[in-house]
């Protein structure tokens, strides 16, 4: 198995209590900036098929509060059919072998 996920069966895994332990799972509206405010120098979002449901102008500020929620360096992972270049200029797409993910810069404040 993976030094991450521990089989609970068939198709159905869990994560290692040792790496869990490191991960925050919350319930955010993330278009609610007050919601959203306490998450910050984030490593990693995955935010897989979200921004397909929003209009222009949501996916711009979800996408600018994402930033904000990032530490510098951090990365967002995005869905196949999504993709940051539409929507803003603030990442950097870095590729890992077939996927793209998108980077705050490290000198970003």
């Amino acid at each position: 198995m993976s030094k991450y996920f521990v089989s609970r069966g068939e198709g159905s895994f869990r994560i290692r209590d040792e790496l869990r332990d490191s991960i925050d799972f919350s319930l955010v509206n993330i278009v609610d900036p007050i919601q959203t405010r306490p998450f910050r120098n984030i490593d990693v979002i995955f935010c897989r098929n979200l921004l397909i449901y929003f209009d222009d102008v949501a996916r711009r500020e979800t996408v600018e509060m994402l930033y904000e929620s990032l530490a510098p360096g951090g990365f967002v992972c995005l869905g196949h059919s999504e993709s940051m270049s539409r929507m803003s200029s603030l990442f950097v797409p870095r590729k890992f072998g077939d996927t793209i993910v998108y980077q705050k810069p490290v000198n970003a404040e």
